[in-house]
């Protein structure tokens, strides 16, 4: 056998293989606004948790799985692929990048959670400062 069929047999073994994706962290997500991530370890929360009480998190290192929805003058995660869910239904994400481009696509987010930041004309419950967005494959 000569270099060449050991290489192509080699490649088609490795995409074969039953490896489970993991998922991307997505640093480019990020802009000069985001937060720095504390060694901390974040609490897991539900986004309808910290709708319903804001202020029981306020300055909390937190994590929580939704949908990133981007458009103009919006900037924000929901518990729904429903980008154009009323804003009372999501939370406000500042330091996520305009030019980001994965709207609609479920991801965790990690940052401090501030009951004070509510996006543009104050339409949110609450906010993020993220300082890590993971996008999730979903397969």
């Amino acid at each position: 056998m000569n270099i060449r069929t050991v290489g192509l047999v080699l490649m088609l073994l490795t995409s074969c293989s039953s490896k489970v994706e993991e998922p991307l962290a997505v640093e480019e997500a990020l802009n000069s606004e985001a937060c720095p991530l504390s060694a901390e370890t974040p609490m897991t929360i539900a986004i309808s948790d910290a709708i319903t009480d804001p202020k029981a998190f306020d300055g909390r290192l937190v994590s929580f799985e939704g949908y990133y929805c981007a458009a103009f003058e919006m900037n924000a995660i929901y518990e729904t692929p429903d980008c154009y869910s009323e804003p009372e239904l999501g939370l406000w994400l500042l330091g996520v990048s305009p030019f980001y481009s994965s709207k609609g696509r479920r991801v965790v987010v990690t940052g401090k959670f501030d009951s004070r930041l509510q996006g543009h004309l104050e339409k949110w419950p609450a906010g993020v400062c993220v300082a890590k967005l993971v996008e999730v494959n979903l397969k």
